[in-house]
């Protein structure tokens, strides 16, 4: 009694950021500097039970006291320890597992399997857009239910050569095989033929439109290479080229420079000719293969 009156009188206790430190002085010794793993009832319980390093550092704070290096948490019932018959607690393990049976192929003409997730939440507008599809689907039916619009009847024999027009999406022209009435001016919107011409003796091979859209080009079996007025002739007029080129080979493609009074045929060799001339300005021949169709590039 005598040395814990005088242990209790001249205490040196001493903060730290982890616990607390205390000087006591055993018997025969000096004073000597002690750790408190823990609170003062938990270094008594720990003598108690004989542990010798005491004085080590204290366990963290999330670590329950009486199972020291364990996680604090509820005890399960019938799970104690053999030594101090304190409740332990179980730690649970999440684990991911992948069977190769879901997703290997036996043979390999086996088809590939595909994973899919089924879980609603993750496609939330799976049915909305399933429901989209399926009108989109029953719309484009009914849209080319019936795709056929129309028929242009008037040419006696096969249409060899078709044109647009510049400047009327409404205008469209057509060349056919028959020696009368060879050339249609067909309106779209009213289907019928507004005005027709008999362009060439035999079949009418070519046919094109000026950039401006006053008049077109055409070309045939007889080796000539006409341009058409768009409009017709006036009241008491006859129908006459506006200008007629000779060749000398049968002309099979023609057409017209997108932005110049330029012209170009092509058969057995490309000519470029000018609206104002009777002759080519420029010739082009390779091989011996008679060319079908020319075209000039719109840039």
């Amino acid at each position: 009694n005598r040395r814990a009156r005088a242990h209790f009188r001249n205490p040196r206790v001493e903060s730290d950021a982890w616990g607390r430190v205390e000087a006591e002085r055993p018997r025969g010794q000096g004073y000597k500097r002690t750790v408190l793993p823990h609170a003062t009832p938990t270094r008594r319980r720990a003598e108690r039970r004989g542990w010798e390093n005491a004085t080590e550092t204290p366990p963290p704070a999330n670590l329950c006291p009486q199972n020291y290096g364990a996680p604090q948490g509820p005890a399960e019932p019938g799970f104690r320890s053999a030594d101090s018959g304190r409740t332990r607690s179980k730690m649970k393990v999440k684990m991911l597992s992948r069977n190769p049976d879901s997703y290997v192929r036996e043979t390999k003409l086996d088809l590939q399997r595909v994973p899919r997730n089924y879980d609603p939440t993750l496609h939330p507008f799976e049915v909305p857009r399933e429901y989209v599809r399926a009108l989109n689907a029953t719309k484009l039916e009914r849209v080319f239910a019936k795709p056929f619009l129309a028929s242009l009847d008037g040419h006696r024999d096969g249409v060899s050569c078709l044109a647009k027009h510049p400047k009327s999406l409404a205008t469209v022209l057509s060349g056919a095989c028959d020696g009368e009435a060879s050339v249609r001016i067909w309106n779209l919107t009213k289907r019928k033929c507004i005005h027709m011409i008999q362009a060439h003796e035999g079949f009418v091979r070519g046919i094109c439109t000026r950039f401006c859209g006053t008049s077109f080009f055409t070309v045939g079996d007889d080796k000539t290479v006409k341009q058409w007025k768009m409009d017709g002739p006036g009241y008491g007029e006859e129908e006459e080229p506006l200008h007629t080129i000779l060749g000398k080979t049968v002309y099979t493609g023609i057409d017209h420079h997108w932005k110049e009074a330029v012209f170009a045929t092509c058969g057995q060799q490309v000519d470029i000719w000018d609206e104002q001339r009777s002759s080519p300005i420029c010739s082009m021949t390779w091989g011996f293969d008679s060319i079908s169709s020319v075209k000039f590039n719109p840039i």
